[in-house]
């Protein structure tokens, strides 16, 4: 629109976010109370479980064995003890950057979500003070702590950037970590948790995860979007 004095005003006209399987490499999104169902998959007479991925990638979440695949409740993933796990149905691997968005309670103690218990891993948990969360990488060469409040459900943003700078937030505005050096070892997992010890009566809500840094406003998109859908509130 054109006024006098020869000037131009334009309109602005805001954008939608159109959703998270909409940005682009996106890894992997196992959605909170979506795509969980319990069958017997394998007809072995007994009910196993499955988490679809939500991405295009079907990267699906699923364990055949009753006396270690946890259950659904409430739309998480509850594990019973720390035997309980997910299998993914193929690799992911993370390189360089990426941006992790996760949803969960933490009970237990090292708790690995990505990695393998003898290789590069990303811990991410209790460590051995309860009220302390450690985001650990690859055997104990890089160890952080945080200070987070225990058996709460809560969104945590964990980001890796190109320098190996790995910052850390909670419900969207706390944060725990930033600008902390880290290695630049790849992640590669097929397994959920993916240590040795999986996840001591646990909640896993939702999991997103993408290989590359968010800009800021996709970045306050996906959180805001998980954040409702979590009936969560920023802190």
């Amino acid at each position: 629109m054109k006024l006098g004095l020869g000037l131009n005003i334009k309109t602005l006209v805001g954008t939608t976010f159109a959703g998270i399987d909409s940005l682009s490499s996106l890894s992997l999104w196992l959605k909170f109370n979506t795509g969980q169902r319990t069958a017997d998959l394998n007809r072995d007479g007994e009910d196993d479980i499955e988490w679809s991925d939500q991405s295009s990638n079907d990267n699906d979440a699923t364990n055949t064995n009753e006396e270690t695949q946890g259950s659904f409740n409430a739309g998480s993933w509850q594990s019973a003890d720390n035997q309980d796990f997910l299998n993914l149905s193929s690799n992911i691997t993370l390189t360089d950057d990426f941006t992790i968005f996760i949803v969960t309670v933490f009970e237990g103690t090292n708790d690995t979500f990505i990695g393998s218990s003898t290789g590069d891993f990303m811990r991410f948990g209790h460590g051995n003070v309860a009220t302390t969360y450690k985001s650990k990488f690859s055997g104990g060469l890089t160890q952080v702590s945080m200070t987070a409040p225990t058996n709460v459900k809560a969104l945590y943003k964990i980001e890796r950037n190109a320098s190996d700078k790995l910052e850390i937030t909670q419900n969207s505005t706390s944060t725990l970590l930033t600008n902390t050096s880290c290695h630049a070892n790849d992640f590669v997992f097929n397994k959920l948790p993916a240590g040795s010890f999986g996840l001591s009566n646990d909640a896993l809500s939702e999991l997103v995860i993408f290989d590359r840094i968010l800009t800021s406003s996709e970045v306050a998109s996906v959180e805001a979007d998980i954040l409702t859908r979590n009936s969560l509130t920023a802190d």
